[in-house]
């Protein structure tokens, strides 16, 4: 940092004053020096003089106010940043057991937090460096690990990889083993993928009869309606009918859409636990690849490459009590749609096209929706939609975004909202 008097002055000003609009300078500051980055505003004042002998290049003056700060009570709203600024300096000091010390009193403090997904990843750090700790296995305990459920998973594609690679790590690792993957290509039986064997269903089958796995998670890939439901038929012809489950694509790869020029609702902070996502199988329905509802036939725009022919459309919308009959039907005749696109005409024209969103998302939890839109009335960001924004984020719907001309320069200049 060029100039360290420049935040400590910040901070000085913040405890005078509690001005909370300097917060945000603050914290630009401190991330730009890698050891403070962890620190929040408020605390910072808290940290002052520890901070200041960072910024002094005294990082062993900071570790001792570090450990003077500790014969006190540590309040509580800043206890975290204390305690991950304290295993920053101690890293830096190569201070191995104050490390492992302060790494210990942070997991104590997410599990008072109810913060267990946290505090298991850092223990999951911890066994790298501390394989047999008793102590580790006694926090393991407190955050209530037992034995792992034992699965496998069905399909080789990328999202069974990316099932694969959240299995192994921490949190999921302390809760679920990945016993095998299942796929019918005979090249693949037998081999490995990532040190986990292929199997077949005939294979998989003895496993589950015997109780070695105690779920079956089938990992949807593409419109593919058929090779989906296929899949689901050999299960059953194989005795496989209960404890099957999937995930939605949207859990796997962090986004709501799949299409080139679509954009992404929101920025996943945190990844939804295995067990949030999972989702039981109704194998007494179909699963239905792609429907593309229509919520209304005119648009803002004449193209004449429209393929639902919007140029010669008469303003009119559908009505929710029809989408929602349509929507009952559906859901009676399948449990589960992989891509579910609501379009038009365009539809941030329908006066209810949020509620038609929440409506459709009740009712098949696990589809990857989106609206189709030709976006140029999202450019104007007037604040008309913040509400519709709202509800999609809730409901994990993103936009799909038409690219005829002329609307495609205007689409490729949305990114985010």
């Amino acid at each position: 940092m060029s100039d360290p008097s420049e935040l400590l002055e910040l901070i000085d000003k913040r405890a005078e004053s509690n001005e909370i609009s300097l917060d945000h300078l603050i914290v630009q500051r401190l991330s730009r020096e890698p050891l403070l980055a962890c620190v929040t505003a408020a605390s910072a004042v808290f940290l002052r003089e520890v901070i200041s002998a960072v910024l002094n290049d005294n990082k062993q003056a900071a570790l001792d106010e570090i450990f003077r700060l500790s014969e006190d009570e540590i309040p509580e709203e800043h206890a975290e940043s204390y305690l991950l600024l304290a295993q920053n300096l101690c890293a830096a000091c190569e201070y191995a057991d104050g490390w492992v010390m302060f790494k210990k009193n942070y997991i104590l403090y997410l599990l008072d937090k109810e913060r267990v997904d946290e505090a298991l990843v850092v223990i999951s750090d911890l066994e790298e460096v501390l394989p047999d700790d008793d102590e580790l296995k006694l926090l393991l305990e407190q955050a209530g690990v037992s034995e792992p459920i034992n699965v496998a998973v069905v399909g080789l594609n990328q999202y069974s990889e990316e099932l694969q690679r959240r299995i192994v790590r921490a949190p999921e690792k302390y809760r679920y083993k990945l016993v095998c993957f299942c796929d019918e290509k005979e090249e693949y039986v037998g081999q490995y993928l990532n040190g986990t064997m292929i199997l077949d269903i005939k294979q998989l089958a003895k496993l589950y009869r015997r109780g070695e796995v105690d779920k079956v998670i089938v990992a949807f890939s593409g419109f593919s309606t058929s090779k989906t439901s296929n899949t689901f038929r050999r299960l059953e012809r194989a005795g496989i009918t209960d404890r099957v489950f999937t995930v939605p694509p949207w859990y796997l790869d962090g986004a709501y859409d799949y299409v080139q020029y679509s954009i992404q609702q929101f920025e996943p902070e945190k990844e939804l636990s295995l067990d949030s996502a999972l989702i039981r199988a109704d194998m007494s329905r179909a699963v239905l690849g792609f429907i593309m509802p229509l919520s209304n036939m005119h648009c803002n725009y004449s193209c004449k490459s429209c393929v639902t022919a919007s140029p010669l459309a008469e303003p009119g919308f559908m009505s929710l009590a029809s989408y929602r009959r349509d929507i009952e039907r559906l859901k009676e005749l399948y449990w589960h749609i992989c891509r579910f696109r609501i379009s038009g005409g365009e539809t941030l024209l329908h006066p209810d096209i949020a509620e038609m969103v929440k409506i459709t998302r009740d009712a098949f939890p696990s589809t990857g929706l989106a609206l189709q839109t030709n976006g140029l009335l999202l450019l104007k960001n007037d604040g008309r939609f913040d509400g519709l924004f709202n509800v999609m984020r809730e409901n994990r719907c993103g936009f799909q975004i038409s690219t005829y001309k002329p609307v495609f320069y205007g689409a490729m200049s949305l990114t985010r909202f």
